[in-house]
């Protein structure tokens, strides 16, 4: 896993949804590796900032487990 490959991913995959549950349109994102293994593989913590179809923008931790899937929880 890279920052590039989660941006897309995150965008691509979705899955997020507003304060009532209706799933909400990821435009970009950006991430930083933050708390990441030294291996090479990804393994660990990214920060990214997600922007969403209605202008917002919100901070995530996104953790990405060695299964390559990735978890986003709100900063």
């Amino acid at each position: 896993m890279t920052g590039e490959r989660l941006e897309d991913g995150i965008v691509q995959e979705g899955g997020f949804t507003d304060g009532l549950g209706a799933p909400v349109t990821v435009v970009n994102a950006g991430c930083k590796e933050r708390d990441v293994d030294g291996d090479g593989v990804g393994v660990g913590v990214y920060r990214c900032i997600v922007g969403f179809a209605d202008g917002e923008r919100q901070i995530f931790a996104v953790t990405v487990r060695s299964s390559g899937r990735w978890v986003a929880d709100a900063s």
